[in-house]
């Protein structure tokens, strides 16, 4: 029984007893992280969650149930090292034993996938000599909570090595040792372990590029350099990073360009890239069937195809570290209406604003293009793509320790999805439809909006030098589906023409550049918003520029 606090104590909430630190090592040589060692083999290394043991007494309660709103992350420890342990052998691994738990603490801070990351798995570690050639390593990385490893392999390709276990730096040290760090640092519990490694067969099926990831454990070789210390033992996903080839050489996929997100952005502002939109919905649609919540534009890669009659960029989702996410337990109720991304994935469609959310920004940039009949139709391709035959072999990739306790409900929950796609499909297609953004490019553009009788607005954007019939972007809005239209023209001296019906029901908000734009307006439904450049507005109803 605990002992009994004296009368004018500070009290502690109750549940926070619950958060036991990490399982520290026993005679056998077993570490806490659950990495299996020989006898006698090194001594145990804390790591994040081991940190997260100090001394409770140092927080006052307010700030710690203040701080329990951050309790939506994860830093669990990454397995330590393997001292004396050969390539091309496998070890057993406990992904994360720190997340065993009893009712009450289950109950509070959530079941989600306990009992998958204190699962022993059997788990080949990488040999950094022979695969791919050999490997050698190119420099460290990685985001706010995976550690990566960059290496490059003798076939000239480039791979990394990423965490299973996920790493909160910017902690500070205190809160590390708080009861609302403990919090946090349960919270990876609400990701599928490696649950990455379902994806390919998925991805495959509706045509979308894809690294192929697989499960090593990091060996304790000399080789790490200094890397060494922090990635020996490490549990982990191994895949080709899509990257150019060296020299001119085909790269990821056979292409010779690839780029990141942000610089094919500004392709798009140039007037030099095409996107495979069709490619990048499917993508879009399979992330709400496995309910990864986490697509900003920096979780995408882009390569360069060239085989068609006009080249386009084809999209590569990566770190799919999210997918299978289930956040529960009596604390994350009051939260979950401020940080939406706690979604719970299941066969029941949940949390819709939490998986757009994250991809919000480079949706509205890359799918404003796609009308109803486009995105019905891609709908159908999917589900029809995603047959009970590919959603068995994707649930056949997961080590088949956790398959055995998850592979039911998994396969069940993803076949439940696929199913009923077509809502919450029509949800985000309606969530982007209702404010969609129009973009030109950074040359001298021209714009036509037209305000039908019928309440629709038509928008056909054509690029510098471009002829007529061959807008750049062109699609018609009707009421019901979109309020108002956001025009961005970016540099140049741009031309906008706006007729049709006085009293448009959408409503047109152009958004001038630093160039010398040229607007000639016929409807009070127009909105114009410049203020660099020699700004001219001329017709029947010419609407005064908004320079703020």
């Amino acid at each position: 029984m605990a002992p009994i606090a004296r009368r004018n104590a500070p009290r502690k909430p109750l549940f926070f007893k619950h958060l036991r630190a990490p399982a520290r090592p026993d005679r056998a040589g077993t570490e806490g992280n659950g990495v299996q060692l020989p006898a006698g083999a090194g001594a145990y290394r804390s790591g994040g969650a081991a940190a997260a043991a100090a001394d409770p007494h140092r927080e006052d309660d307010m700030r710690s149930r203040a701080m329990a709103l951050l309790a939506l992350a994860a830093l669990p420890a990454a397995p330590s090292a393997l001292p004396g342990q050969e390539p091309e052998s496998t070890v057993s691994v406990i992904p994360g034993a720190e997340y065993r738990a009893g009712r009450v603490r289950s109950a509070l801070l959530g079941r989600s996938y306990r009992h998958l990351w204190t699962t022993p798995l059997r788990v080949p570690v990488l040999d950094l000599r022979s695969h791919a050639g050999g490997l050698a390593v190119v420099r460290g990385g990685g985001d706010r909570q995976t550690r990566s490893l960059r290496m490059r392999g003798a076939d000239g390709r480039e791979y990394v090595f990423r965490s299973v276990h996920k790493d909160f730096p910017f902690l500070p040290p205190d809160l590390r040792r708080s009861y609302a760090g403990r919090v946090v640092l349960d919270q990876h519990k609400a990701e599928f372990p490696a649950g990455v490694l379902a994806m390919p067969p998925l991805l495959e099926a509706v045509g979308v590029l894809h690294p192929v990831p697989v499960l090593y454990v990091m060996p304790d070789d000399p080789a790490l350099g200094e890397h060494r210390a922090e990635f020996a033992g490490m549990l982990g996903t191994l895949e080709e990073r899509p990257e150019e080839g060296a020299d001119g050489a085909p790269g990821f996929a056979g292409g010779r360009r690839v780029v990141g997100t942000e610089r094919l952005l500004e392709m798009l502002e140039e007037g030099t890239a095409r996107v495979a939109v069709d490619e990048y919905l499917a993508a879009r649609l399979v992330d709400l069937v496995v309910g990864d919540w986490d697509r900003h534009g920096d979780q995408w890669r882009w390569v360069l195809d060239e085989t068609g009659a006009a080249p386009r960029w084809r999209p590569v989702p990566r770190d799919r570290d999210k997918v299978f996410s289930r956040y529960d337990g009596l604390l994350l109720g009051p939260v979950r209406a401020r940080y939406p991304r706690a979604t719970r994935f299941g066969p029941r469609w949940k949390d819709l604003y939490g998986l757009a959310y994250g991809a919000r920004d480079l949706d509205r940039r890359l799918l404003a293009g796609v009308d109803r009949d486009g995105w019905d139709a891609a709908v159908a391709r999917v589900q029809g793509a995603l047959t009970d035959s590919v959603l068995d072999a994707a649930v056949a990739r997961i080590p088949p320790e956790l398959r055995e306790q998850a592979g039911p409900s998994l396969g069940a929950a993803l076949r439940a999805r696929r199913d009923g796609l077509r809502e919450p499909a029509e949800w985000l297609y309606r969530f982007h439809a209702a404010a969609p953004e129009v973009h030109a490019t950074d040359g001298a553009d021209a714009a036509e909006v037209v305000h039908g009788p019928d309440g629709s607005l038509a928008v056909r954007v054509f690029t510098a030098g471009a002829e007529r019939t061959a807008p750049s972007f062109q699609r018609t809005f009707v009421p019901g589906e979109t309020r108002e239209v956001r025009v961005y023209l970016h540099g140049g001296a741009d031309s906008v023409r706006a007729t049709g019906e006085e009293r448009g029901q959408i409503h047109v908000r152009l958004v001038g550049g630093n160039g010398d734009d040229h607007f000639s307006t016929g409807t009070r439904s127009v909105r114009v918003y410049d203020h660099e450049g020699l700004n001219t507005v001329e017709g029947e109803r010419p609407t005064p520029v908004d320079a703020r």
